[in-house]
């Protein structure tokens, strides 16, 4: 009978301490999500986000469970009506942090959030914090994607290219990207410089072949804006189009673009431009 009260009691203590966690996580999360619509200043949240301690409290430390927690919480506001950037890059920083080899967290920062200027911008920010928990080609890839379409900034998105291309195991998608950036900030001659090295570095013949469409793809547009800067200074404006300079005799004929749909002249930068 003694037993029997002991075995009762310690189920009630048992009970009672399951009650009162509940409890705990209850106003943990009731708190968390309050000082997160304040913080945000948005009217509602619906935040999963719980403070780093209790989640490794809860999870045991365990990294990639962590991780896949704020990835599930940041996939959640990113489809509830009020979505709210800043905060989910903060869920997706963290779970990176949490774990930088669950690389989803990554790429749905660098890929699927940012949809506007200001969101790219926001990305941006939390990108370059992750650059400091891994040295990983992707992160540097994923800022000079979002500098490149999405804030047009051409110089910065080479610059994030290039870091990219100094990992081992890195994509030769990523050179490419990095000859677009060039071409974008109107870079032609380090592009240009660029594709020669790898031209000369690389054996694959399949890839050899590709390189050197695209070298002649640059060198002819290199030509091409040095006519129209001999136009100018002889005629004292530039062409209209490139058909004036075969017609003036500065060119036998307009070269065929091995890589875009066309050059043409841009009369707004004055440049040689390829259609794509």
């Amino acid at each position: 009978m003694k037993t029997k009260k002991i075995i009762d009691m310690k189920n009630s203590l048992r009970f009672t301490i399951l009650i009162i966690i509940i409890l705990l996580l209850t106003l943990v999360v009731i708190r968390s999500d309050a000082n997160l619509a304040n913080l945000y200043k948005t009217k509602k949240t619906t935040s999963m986000l719980l403070p780093l301690p209790l989640l490794e409290l809860t999870m045991l430390k365990n990294g990639p469970a962590i991780s896949e927690f704020y990835l599930i919480s940041a996939i959640m506001h990113f489809v509830s009506e009020n979505r709210n950037t800043k905060l989910i890059a903060q869920e997706l920083y963290e779970g990176y942090k949490a774990d930088p080899y669950i690389m989803e967290t990554a790429f749905f920062l660098g890929n699927v959030l940012p949809i506007k200027k200001e969101d790219a911008k926001i990305a941006n920010r939390y990108l370059k914090l992750s650059m400091t928990h891994r040295a990983d080609w992707h992160i540097p890839v994923y800022i000079g994607y979002n500098l490149l379409f999405n804030l047009k900034e051409y110089e910065k998105a080479a610059r994030y290219f290039y870091i990219a291309t100094q990992f081992p195991g890195v994509k030769p998608y990523v050179h490419s990207m990095l000859i677009m950036a060039y071409y974008r900030e109107n870079n032609i001659k380090n592009a240009l410089l660029y594709l020669t090295s790898l031209y000369k570095e690389t054996e694959n013949p399949a890839r050899k072949k590709i390189l050197l469409k695209k070298i002649e793809w640059l060198q002819n547009i290199i030509d091409l804006n040095k006519e129209v800067e001999l136009f100018y200074k002889k005629e004292g404006r530039y062409p209209e189009n490139l058909e004036e300079l075969v017609k003036k005799g500065y060119i036998e004929s307009i070269p065929k673009d091995p890589f875009g749909r066309g050059y043409y002249f841009d009369k707004k930068e004055h440049k040689i431009k390829s259609k794509w």
